[in-house]
């Protein structure tokens, strides 16, 4: 009971989005956003402000990220920051909301004056669902080639993309107008009620593919924006995307060779690029972000002659992805040059060390960033407790 309160306290004090992200070293980058800002999420460490930091109809700090699963509230954001876990560090997590609120929390101890023997972490949730495959399938369908519709063309061309190009390997699509979307296709943010995303301009559609090479959801890219502080890209409302990414012909083809080999023997171990068409370079590009992918996935003029996924969030890459990877091939990672796209570049390299060649983009920068990350992030957190202002945006003192 003792937990319940301090909690409500500390979360009662901490309802100023403003100045909540200030002392958290989170304002670089932010947008004001209707009653919050748009930060750059801690979860995944997005370049893009992503992230949506309001207060609820409770009165207390609301926290979700469009660009990957992440919500919850005061705390679960100090966990983020802090690299730690709301469920299996509770107390840690309390304290440090706590020191930030400036608030006195009782001592962690028992009925006694003892302290409490700790407390085994509950299960994590079970991971949200995709939408249901026959209204992905039916919403696919609708859709239409790129070059069709003159938004979806000219942003790609904007992009440096031929919408040719993207037809031809069925990349992406474009969401027209008429079409009657499903009710997962909208977005709210800080507006009164949702909206759908051809209201919004999400018309841009992705394809997303799970570990076996089927396709399991969309994600919804914004062409012609309305509002400067939108999110980029959205996934379906209500529906998770992690373990789901962007795949060209060829890579759907790769997940679906390795998924056959593994249901008829599940003990099997791929060597030396087992599974590849001829064709096939027995090489991986993995991209961060739809544009990335686009980039890579698009080139040329005839059949892929090398296997290219892309990761439209931080949840994208799973240990069942990886092992789908076959051993042997070469694997480039073309995540974003910063301290998130490096620690999604270390996570890729580790799962799939000591099988697969894996190489990054300008490696000595990564070095260098790497070496001084802990520093940055001390500095970064250290502006946040001088309260740094951002234009427009008022934060408590």
């Amino acid at each position: 009971m003792r937990d319940r309160a301090d909690v409500e306290t500390v979360k009662a004090a901490l309802r100023d989005p403003a100045y909540v992200c200030s002392r958290l070293g989170l304002l670089e980058g932010a947008k004001r956003q209707g009653g919050g800002l748009l930060i750059r999420c801690p979860a995944h460490g997005d370049r893009n402000p992503s992230c949506s930091v309001t207060r609820g109809p409770d009165g207390t700090l609301r926290v979700r990220c469009f660009g990957c699963d992440f919500s919850g509230d005061a705390l679960s954001l100090v966990a983020a920051v802090e690299g730690l876990d709301v469920g299996r560090d509770f107390r840690r997590v309390l304290e440090a909301a706590a020191a930030i609120a400036g608030v006195q929390i009782e001592a962690h101890t028992g009925r006694e004056g003892t302290p409490r023997e700790p407390r085994e972490a509950p299960p994590p949730p079970p991971p949200r669902p995709p939408p249901p495959a026959a209204d992905v399938a039916a919403f696919w369908t609708a859709c239409v080639p790129c070059g069709a519709d003159p938004d979806v063309a000219a942003w790609l061309r904007s992009r440096g993309l031929d919408p040719a190009a993207v037809d031809r390997y069925g990349l992406a699509r474009a969401l027209p107008l008429s079409v009657a979307v499903p009710s997962w296709a909208c977005y709210r943010g800080d507006a009164a009620e949702s909206r759908s995303w051809t209201v919004l301009g999400y018309r841009a559609i992705f394809p997303l593919y799970d570990a076996q090479g089927e396709l399991t959801s969309v994600r919804a890219r914004l062409v012609a924006p309305a509002d400067q502080n939108a999110p980029k890209s959205l996934p379906p409302v209500g529906y998770a995307t992690r373990g789901l990414v962007l795949a060209c012909p060829l890579a759907v083809l790769v997940l679906q060779i390795a998924a056959w080999r593994a249901s008829r023997d599940p003990a099997a171990v791929e060597h030396g690029g087992e599974g590849w068409p001829w064709y096939a370079e027995q090489r991986v590009v993995l991209a961060e972000g739809e544009p990335d992918f686009l980039t890579w996935a698009a080139r040329g003029e005839g059949a892929r002659t090398f296997a290219v996924l892309g990761l439209p969030g931080s949840g994208a890459w799973s240990a069942e992805l990886a092992a789908r990877i076959p051993d042997g091939c070469t694997v480039l990672v073309r995540t974003d040059a910063d301290d998130a796209g490096d620690r999604y570049a270390e996570q890729i390299a580790a799962s799939l060390q000591g099988r697969c060649a894996v190489l990054e983009t300008d490696p000595e920068a990564r070095a260098a960033r790497r070496r001084s990350r802990a520093e940055r992030e001390a500095e970064r957190r250290q502006r946040g407790a001088e309260q740094v202002t951002i234009p427009g945006v008022r934060t408590r003192t």
